[in-house]
């Protein structure tokens, strides 16, 4: 989901600077603390800390190619502006539903 975390930040980055503030920072509260999730998980699963950084830093890479491709697209293409934030939108909201919905679900079975 990196990518499309790169893709979001560049759409709101074209809608207005202060858009682009606002969905880097949240993306920015999330990903910190999926990033050290992930961290802990490959440590223990036995990669050194040293391995682990590099293999989380290289996939963090691919925000910046999400970035990247949004920023030529709505330079290329302006009128995009609106679907990509509508992307970006719903992007958001399929990885909330996929993730953390069927969690809720099934904690609320057990309970």
């Amino acid at each position: 989901y990196m990518g499309i975390d790169g893709m979001s930040i560049a759409a709101s980055f074209h809608a207005s600077p202060a858009l682009g503030v606002s969905t880097t920072l949240a993306v920015f509260a999330h990903e910190l603390a999926q990033e050290l999730g992930d961290f802990v998980v490959l440590v223990h699963s036995g990669l050194s800390t040293r391995e682990a950084t590099i293999l989380n830093v290289g996939v963090s890479f691919s925000s910046l190619f999400g970035a990247l491709v949004v920023s030529w697209i709505g330079l290329s293409i302006p009128e995009w502006k609106e679907f990509l934030l509508c992307f970006a939108g719903g992007s958001f909201i399929y990885m909330s539903l996929c993730e953390i919905l069927p969690q809720t679900m099934t904690h609320a079975h057990t309970h």
